[in-house]
């Protein structure tokens, strides 16, 4: 599995006040990032060390792929200094299928959910071989289609790549 190394210049968090909200639109999660990086630039070469240390972050989340595969750590950033982070995932590649007999064809409009052994619930989707990349583990996922539910546990580790066939019984 393909482990990651960033280069980390700095951790944006966006702030927003809750102040003048009738007054002004409000803007997509895109508009407010756009801003954020204009503001980033202009402060950058104005050599804003006060706005730039505000939209530091305290703590750095790497998440790797869309589900449970995900790594903190405190990173220290300096303004205007370069800052280097290597960090590495454990994960593991599941592609699911649910099948009338063993090798079968994937029925469609399936519905998934992915659980850990404590049933906490990791990932939903739908569709007929849904790909997921999630953290080294024991598992249950769960298939419905139509009204009927099927059932089976699983176990990935590190950098494995691997299909769970789901049999309608």
């Amino acid at each position: 599995m393909t482990r990651p190394t960033l280069l980390l210049l700095a951790s944006l968090v966006p702030a927003i006040s809750a102040s003048g909200a009738q007054s002004k639109p409000v803007l997509s999660d895109q508009q407010i990032l756009i801003k954020l990086e204009r503001d980033w630039d202009a402060a950058f070469h104005r050599k804003d060390v006060a706005f730039i240390e505000s939209v530091l972050a305290d703590e750095f989340v790497s998440t790797y792929g869309d589900a449970n595969a995900q790594v903190e750590a405190d990173v220290t950033v300096e303004a205007g200094k370069l800052s280097e982070a290597t960090v590495s995932h454990s994960a593991a590649r599941v592609t699911f299928k649910l099948v009338a007999r063993e090798g079968g064809e994937a029925l469609p409009d399936t519905q998934w959910t992915v659980q850990t052994a404590d049933g906490e619930v990791v990932k939903r989707s739908v569709g007929a071989l849904p790909t997921h990349i999630i953290a080294p583990g024991s598992y249950t996922v769960i298939a419905k289609s139509g009204t009927r539910a099927f059932k089976r546990d699983f176990t990935v580790a590190d950098g494995e790549a691997t299909q769970v066939e789901v049999l309608m019984r």
